[in-house]
């Protein structure tokens, strides 16, 4: 059995950078991250896409959520749920959970939002 993208292994996503409050969904490409090397954009091979929307911040908080739907190419489906890593924006590092759409199994993850954003 192939190992499962992000509770496994890391993944980076490459696509728009975070344009502030106007933005509010986007799709990106996803990349596995090749950690041997300290390259910020060091990747393997491309595994698929995500899409990601950012949801209303409410008017009493400092902190906008997200939901990040993630399609890989061999069939697998994640969603990731958390706070945008910054408070209001991407960059940052932050926790998330990660819920494998099919077996139902659940992992705590990081995010980590400076362009590109890595997963896991």
């Amino acid at each position: 059995m192939a190992k499962k993208p992000i509770f496994e292994f890391k993944v980076y996503t490459d696509g728009p950078v975070d344009s502030g409050p106007g933005e509010k969904a986007y799709a990106e490409k996803v990349w596995e991250l090749d950690e041997s090397s300290d390259e910020l954009r060091s990747k393997g091979p491309q595994l698929g896409t995500v899409r990601v929307k950012e949801k209303e911040k409410p008017s009493n908080s400092q902190r906008k959520d997200f939901v990040a739907k993630f399609a890989f190419d061999d069939g697998t489906k994640i969603t990731v749920t958390g706070g945008l890593p910054g408070g209001l924006n991407w960059i940052g590092s932050g926790p998330a959970q990660a819920d494998d759409d099919v077996s139902g199994a659940t992992k705590a993850i990081t995010v980590e939002g400076r362009n590109p954003k890595r997963w896991g």
